[in-house]
């Protein structure tokens, strides 16, 4: 009876051990297997590539070696096969490969493919070199423009790309300007003062006057005393700060730039000195106020003449033309709006002796029509309009507004 019940006990206790290391094996398992399924781990970056980590069990760098044999031993498209290996593994080492021992083929597509990956990736255009790679990185900007600011332009090296580059974080409203006057107008869009700090200079000043008279006061950023005092002046309605300024041609220089920013001439009177300041405060509130008449209160004929002619090219403004005395600097004048405007009907204001060249220079603008031609006085160059419009054209019927017979006669023939 003992020994059965000792035998019990002894095939129990066996039983405990074995389960015991059962439950032990199992543990193991379990945990191997976890191991052995665990997902991909984050892609790491190591220096300027950026590889897969480890896949469970498998050694680092394992898989990617198991690929590169799988492409290498490829009989036909290696090059195309480790062209999609680098942007799959995001492995820019790959793309090298394809310009280092495969001659260059699909190396340039394998960068330009890498850059559209990340908004980071735009760095690698580099090895493109030269516009390849300022238009690589300009063609990653585009797409990732929300990622960036407009320093990230300075990275290309063609002034013109990078022109073009900076316009992409231009305002759309000031996209059409050019220069200084694009990035004032984008401060005011955008309305950020920190925008004029792109200019220097007298730009920088236009840009924080522009911005104070717009948005808020920052006048106090304007570089010259005389301009922060005109500054102050305006926003403040306060002429008389420039007043407050030390010397002559500082308080005069201030009192110029209040009437050209206002449009309010009666301020060049303030102004002591007449040469320059007087005159050039005349000369610039005649285009701010639109008003050529000023230009009458200039201290020299020639500096009148002078202050019509820009005017009137500014503006586009004939009777401006008319009010010059030199007759060379007059004939320039209309020619130059006749030819800007296509308006042949203003040479007429030239002397008959000097018309022709106005005529000619009008009548072939491409902008031309037939109801410019009829506008005019003069029937030889009228007739000379019509001929070329009914060339331009082929519409016979505008030669029965031709007066000569002979050359309307002509003007029929043609085919």
């Amino acid at each position: 009876m003992e020994n059965r019940i000792y035998k019990q006990k002894f095939i129990f206790v066996l039983f405990l051990t074995f389960l015991s290391l059962l439950l032990v094996a199992c543990v193991k398992i379990v945990k191997k297997g976890i191991e052995i399924i665990k997902g991909p781990e984050e892609i790491r970056e190591v220096g300027e590539i950026r590889e897969i980590g480890e896949i469970g069990e498998v050694k680092e760098g394992e898989e990617i070696e198991k690929i590169e044999k799988v492409c290498e031993e490829l009989e036909t498209e290696v090059e195309l096969c480790i062209l999609n290996r680098a942007v799959e593994n995001k492995n820019i080492s790959d793309c090298l490969k394809l310009r280092d021992e495969y001659n260059g083929t699909y190396f340039e597509e394998c960068i330009r493919n890498f850059s559209e990956i990340d908004y980071k990736y735009y760095k690698y255009c580099k090895y493109l070199g030269g516009i390849k790679a300022d238009n690589c990185i300009y063609d990653s900007i585009t797409k990732y423009l929300g990622n960036y600011n407009d320093s990230i332009c300075n990275e290309i090296i063609n002034e013109s790309i990078r022109s073009s580059c900076l316009i992409l974080f231009i305002s759309e409203k000031c996209k059409d300007k050019s220069g200084a006057e694009m990035y004032i107008c984008d401060s005011i869009e955008k309305e950020d003062e920190s925008i004029c700090e792109k200019l220097s200079g007298d730009d920088r000043d236009e840009c924080y006057f522009n911005f104070s008279l717009s948005i808020r006061n920052v006048c106090d950023d304007i570089a010259t005393l005389w301009g922060k005092a005109a500054c102050h002046g305006i926003v403040e309605k306060d002429y008389e700060r420039c007043d407050t300024l030390e010397f002559r041609a500082q308080i005069d220089s201030c009192y110029k730039i209040i009437s050209a920013k206002t449009g309010e001439c009666w301020i060049c009177e303030n102004c002591i000195t007449v040469d320059p300041y007087k005159d050039d405060c005349y000369k610039e509130c005649s285009l701010s106020s639109n008003n050529f008449t000023y230009c009458r209160k200039l201290s020299t004929e020639t500096k009148r003449d002078d202050c019509f002619r820009d005017f009137a090219i500014e503006k586009k403004e004939i009777n401006s033309c008319l009010e010059i005395k030199y007759i060379s600097k007059r004939n320039y004048c209309i020619r130059r709006i006749a030819v800007d405007l296509v308006e042949p009907k203003y040479c007429e204001e030239i002397e008959i002796e000097n018309r022709k060249e106005c005529y000619d220079l009008a009548i072939i603008q491409e902008n031309l029509t037939i109801e410019k031609c009829l506008e005019m006085e003069e029937s030889y160059s009228k007739d000379q309009c019509i001929l070329r419009m009914r060339k331009r054209t082929g519409n016979e019927s505008y030669c029965s507004y031709i007066k000569d017979s002979m050359l309307r006669d002509y003007c029929e023939s043609l085919d």
